[in-house]
């Protein structure tokens, strides 16, 4: 999922990288898509798609694995290496400083206006930190959980679908859950152009390590 805010620089997942996600250029990698539907298929599902009516897709088509092979939208579990995000989706078009010590950010526009995601890295080890993806409101639910399970490591339980359910009609604005090692929000984001303009919402999610926020 963002914007530049004092949640922003409690946490580059909250708002930061979306900034960086607005101006990058497109990088569009076809291994991230199921062999059954090109790009092309996959654009036309999510544009096509209402989010509150029922999936067109069968999540047990995206099935999860602790370290994503290319189905439905990766997401990346904290404690990944970062050569497996480099080879999954190529170079970052811009890598920036991390807020907290010792991490840099990097940020990938998926699908233009559509899908972003972005990562924060340890700069010593280059394990992930802190995982974070956002969604426009055309993009398929069913999508959008298949990418958040992928990003607990296949964990994602009742509670945490009903959160971000909750989350996704409205009746909150925001989530916060933890898991094991692992902490995460999902929220909705007001996204802003650099002239200040507002575009539309986009649900947002970021995991991190719990040790990272401190």
């Amino acid at each position: 999922m963002i914007l530049i805010s004092q949640v922003s620089l409690i946490s580059l997942v909250l708002t930061g990288l979306s900034v960086v996600l607005v101006h990058s250029p497109a990088r569009w990698a076809p291994q991230a898509v199921p062999p059954s539907l090109g790009p092309g298929t996959l654009l036309s599902i999510l544009r096509e798609s209402n989010p509150f009516e029922e999936p067109t897709l069968n999540p047990e088509n995206i099935p999860c694995r602790e370290e994503p092979i290319g189905l439905g939208i990766p997401g990346f579990q904290p404690g990944i290496h970062q050569d497996s995000v480099f080879r999954m989706f190529g170079f970052p078009s811009q890598t920036l400083p991390g807020y907290w010590p010792n991490t840099h950010a990097v940020s990938y526009e998926l699908i233009p206006h559509q899908v972003s995601l972005g990562f924060l890295f340890d700069r010593q080890s280059l394990l992930l930190q802190q995982t974070e993806a956002s969604f426009a409101q055309t993009v398929n639910t069913e999508i959008i959980l298949g990418t958040l399970n992928s990003m607990l490591g296949c964990q994602l339980n009742e509670e945490i679908t009903s959160g971000f359910q909750q989350v996704w009609q409205g009746q909150v604005r925001r989530y916060q859950f933890a898991l094991g090692h692992l902490k995460g929000a999902i929220e909705w984001e007001i996204r802003s152009t650099s002239s200040g303009a507002q575009q539309a919402a986009r649900v947002y999610i970021g995991i991190w390590q719990a040790g990272l926020h401190r």
